[in-house]
């Protein structure tokens, strides 16, 4: 399941760029960010600190499982379902900077020959059940390319909804790996 979500997580290179340009180019910038990172890492990450969360995470496991009766079958996505395979896009929600939004709008930014390229290739396309075939994810391509500009939300109308949450991770698999960029519209 984590490297089903990686599959579908994107970095805006460009803006990620820009802000090293800036810490690279202000010491006093570096500076503050390392002062801050290390008091974060001394009140978060100093034993003493986490081990009272472990604890306290401990005692409310014991009570909810005591709380629950047990499980008798196995669901059919055990892997996102099963505690050692913990759901990634819940429990990484909060890590992202921005997330994409119905109402952003899409570019194709590679020529059909490039997608192919990426889509050849396993390691661009790893968990295949969490993404659309590779010819699906071509004509989600082509669409886009024809359109030149589409919303989120246009794309993903036609669909029924049972499908939209392969599709927004589709959208994000072409943005990590460049077939195509999004702007937020003003």
């Amino acid at each position: 399941a984590l490297a089903g979500s990686v599959q579908s997580t994107a970095v805006d290179i460009e803006w990620c760029a820009q802000a090293f340009a800036v810490l690279i180019g202000d010491a006093n910038l570096r500076r503050s960010y390392g002062a801050n990172g290390q008091a974060r890492a001394r009140e978060v990450f100093d034993w003493k600190n986490i081990i009272p969360q472990y604890e306290a995470l401990w005692n409310e496991l014991s009570e909810k499982r005591r709380a629950t009766p047990p499980v008798k079958a196995v669901p059919d996505n055990w892997a996102a379902a099963h505690p050692g395979f913990p759901n990634p896009w819940r429990m990484f929600g909060g890590f992202p900077t921005t997330h994409i939004l119905p109402t952003d709008i899409l570019h194709i930014a590679m020529d059909e020959g490039e997608v192919d390229t990426i889509l050849k290739h396993e390691m661009n396309y790893f968990v295949p059940a969490l993404l659309l075939p590779r010819e699906q994810i071509k004509e989600l391509a082509d669409v886009i390319r024809r359109a030149r500009a589409v919303r989120v939300q246009d794309l993903l109308a036609p669909f029924p909804l049972d499908r939209h949450d392969i599709l927004w991770r589709c959208v994000g698999w072409m943005l990590k790996h460049g077939v195509c960029r999004h702007e937020r519209p003003a």
